[in-house]
């Protein structure tokens, strides 16, 4: 695998598709913009593209561990991580 491929994900990330490379897997994968040819490119690959991620221009995919590292080798794809839920900062109530 090449060293920018390598960079493009947190290591602990890395090692699980590599270690498990048709697991099933859900990722954001951060592009240089959402042109509508990354989304092409990403259901070539095998990924389901769940949404597009406009305000972190990032597309929200799930699929086989080994499409997303094969997707991961495009220079558009500057980052990926693994989807996780999102929380909002809740404010404690003053008494």
């Amino acid at each position: 695998m090449k060293a920018s491929v390598v960079d493009k994900f947190p290591p602990d990330f890395l090692d699980y598709l590599l270690s498990n490379p048709e697991a099933p897997v859900a990722a954001i994968v951060h592009c240089q913009d959402l042109h509508p040819d990354y989304v092409a490119a990403a259901q070539t690959a095998g990924l389901v593209v769940e949404r597009q991620l406009r305000l972190i221009r990032g597309l929200a995919v799930q699929g086989c561990a080994n499409d997303l590292l094969k997707l991961s080798e495009e220079s558009w794809a500057l980052r990926v991580e693994p989807d996780q839920p999102v929380h909002s900062m809740r404010l404690e109530a003053s008494p």
